[in-house]
């Protein structure tokens, strides 16, 4: 075997143990280093060698690449599954415990593969990057704590508008004014989008501007078609409204504070407000 591959090989191993080292001062030696944690690695290192020695022979590097990459995946969600059951000091130990574990494991793993690859295979090459392969072993750990930590977000609330029933309705002046397409849905239930196209100042607040444009629609435009601010069944409930700008197809959406003037929101000439009404409880 060539000096390159022992020295791979070795700084495999010293990684591993480094791993464990780290996971030792999280923990105790006691914890970490058991009869159990023996026959898992000599376990690991076993499938490894068998995989080395299994794909020496293989004439595609490529095609041994890819089969490198499903089986460290497949592997990696066993480990996950066997681990969590094997080791309950990863419990407490969380994240970092769990990762340093795996990674300790998968230099073990790598070592096994390369010394037993390199050592049978017909050529001479070397090739240590083939060993990158593996890391799809890391994937399943990294999407489950992902997950976990995306579930733990707690869900944004979105400042609401009510239309303000007890104010007088604001005058808009059309000094400095940008055009607008304003996406109105006129009552809560309803999928299909009323679209409005308005010049509005930009120093204004998108409060006062809503507020315009309801009573404008409903007292002199269209009153036979109003735009609903309150329950149906329940009149005096008003209804609560968000503001939003989409992009990316819809894939994206930016919430204005109605609060702030249109320039404060990031409101350009020509942009897309859409406007939809929910039943509130505030």
């Amino acid at each position: 075997m060539k000096t390159s591959v022992i020295l791979t090989v070795t700084f495999y191993l010293v990684m591993a143990i480094l791993c464990l080292i780290g996971l030792m001062m999280r923990h105790s030696a006691k914890e970490v280093f058991t009869k159990k944690m023996l026959m898992y690695a000599v376990g690991a290192i076993a499938i490894a060698a068998a995989l080395g020695a299994a794909f020496a022979r293989s004439e595609s590097l490529v095609t041994v690449f890819y089969w490198i990459e499903g089986i460290a995946l497949v592997l990696g969600i066993a480990h996950v599954l066997v681990t969590r059951k094997l080791f309950p000091f990863q419990a407490s130990g969380g994240f970092w415990s769990e990762l340093l574990l795996m990674v300790a494991v998968l230099f073990l793993i790598a070592a096994a593969f390369t010394g037993l690859f390199q050592g049978l295979q017909r050529s001479d090459r070397f090739l240590p990057a083939l060993a990158s392969g593996l890391l799809p072993f890391l994937l399943p750990i990294l999407f489950l704590f992902a997950y976990n930590a995306w579930l733990a977000i707690p869900p944004r609330i979105y400042r609401k508008w009510f239309y303000p029933i007890d104010r007088a309705v604001p005058l808009i002046e059309l000094n400095d004014t940008v055009r607008l397409n304003f996406r109105v849905a006129k009552a809560p239930d309803v999928s299909e989008l009323a679209t409005y196209t308005v010049k509005a100042p930009i120093d204004r607040t998108l409060h006062d501007l809503f507020h315009y444009m309801i009573y404008s629609h409903n007292a002199e435009e269209n009153p036979e078609q109003p735009i609903l601010y309150y329950e149906q069944n329940h009149e005096g409930s008003l209804l609560g409204w968000v503001f939003y700008k989409e992009s990316l197809g819809g894939l994206s959406k930016q919430f204005l504070d109605p609060t702030l003037t249109l320039i404060r929101n990031g409101v350009k000439a020509n942009d897309v407000i859409i406007a939809r009404s929910f039943v509130s409880t505030e």
